[in-house]
């Protein structure tokens, strides 16, 4: 049987690390550019901008999100260059979801749902690839680091990541 964690943190932020109340979440649909603007009293606040999405300049849109907890998917030797990003996925506690899931998602069938069992503090859950996301590193850098996996879980996580991509089962 696997030990997927290790009694304490890695040095650095890993591969495998969870962490807690990371912000998470998704473009609006249609997107809705905004832009600052100054309010009576010194205040300041977004509205709605006229100005159309192009890909050559960089814009704030509204989004909806959560903090929540999630799994670093992002590799070490990115993690170690001072990414600007962070790819993550988040977890969610197994019980989240109706209990007809539980089994295929805790004996590894289901490719998307991927279990974490006995994660120290937030217990049995999963993480769901199909919502990985790539989260600004100072939103990393900010959170709380709960565990960090064992070289053996890493290589597990690999392996549903290569069955998640591929739909083929690694060697």
């Amino acid at each position: 049987m696997t030990a997927w964690w290790r009694a304490a943190l890695q040095a650095d932020l890993s591969q495998g690390d969870i962490l807690a109340d990371v912000p998470v979440g998704i473009v609006a649909a249609p997107p809705v550019r905004l832009h600052s603007k100054s309010f009576r009293g010194n205040e300041t606040g977004w509205i709605k901008s006229d100005k159309p999405l192009d890909s050559k300049s960089r814009a704030e849109l509204l989004a909806s999100g959560f903090a929540v907890p999630v799994i670093v998917l992002g590799h070490d030797c990115e993690l170690d260059k001072s990414a600007t990003r962070v790819l993550v996925a988040p977890i969610q506690p197994i019980g989240s979801v109706h209990a007809d899931h539980h089994a295929s998602i805790l004996e590894g069938k289901n490719w998307a749902q991927v279990a974490l069992q006995d994660i120290p503090e937030l217990g049995t859950c999963f993480a769901d690839f199909r919502s990985m996301t790539a989260v600004d590193r100072r939103n990393i850098n900010a959170a709380r680091r709960v565990s960090s996996m064992t070289e053996e879980a890493v290589r597990l996580l690999w392996a549903r990541l290569i069955g998640f991509f591929t739909r083929m089962q690694p060697p």
